[in-house]
């Protein structure tokens, strides 16, 4: 009979809940999901933008680059990092203000497994194809968008402060 009591106290505690701990758990989550993998994807995708805003940038203050392909590594290099710091402490602090400790848990669980690995390892793979797709559909609707966009702009009567002559320009190259 104390075998059978002990082995039954045993299998209670075993199987009862573990007290939630939000603060780890939120850590767990963003030590999984918060990486420097996952912005290089999503920074790898805007790379074109951003050379060519910054080539644009430099250029209006004077400055060439002599390699921009090379100065884009070394400053996402020297950027991710900082950035992903940052955003792990934003994140961590999001998570705990927007979850449960039930949830936290939940979600920690979910990272542990298999499946849950299995998203975060794939995921700047993800965001960087997702951030491809996005570019080529938000360039296809900014440009479907444009003749709609002049239509209303004359419809409701809104004006642009420029000549008419440009103010035409505008419209005929939004349509």
């Amino acid at each position: 009979m104390k075998t059978f009591l002990m082995t039954a106290a045993l299998a209670l505690s075993l199987a009862a809940p573990v007290a939630a701990d939000p603060e780890k758990d939120a850590d767990y989550i963003v030590a999984q999901t918060v990486t420097d993998e996952l912005f290089l994807g999503a920074l790898t995708a805007q790379r074109p933008l951003v050379r060519d805003a910054l080539t644009q940038q430099f250029g209006q203050r004077g400055i060439v680059i002599s390699d921009m392909d090379r100065f884009m590594d070394i400053f996402f290099a020297e950027f991710v990092g900082e950035f992903t710091d940052t955003m792990r402490g934003e994140i961590r602090k999001l998570y705990l203000a927007e979850f449960s400790p039930d949830e936290l848990s939940t979600i920690a669980e979910f990272y542990a497994t298999p499946a849950g690995q299995s998203l975060v390892e794939r995921t700047p793979e993800l965001m960087l194809t997702l951030a491809q797709t996005g570019q080529v559909a938000g360039q296809r609707a900014g440009e479907n968008a444009g003749g709609r966009v002049a239509r209303r702009l004359e419809d409701e009567g809104i004006s642009l402060d420029m000549e008419r002559g440009t103010m035409d320009a505008l419209l005929d190259f939004l349509r």
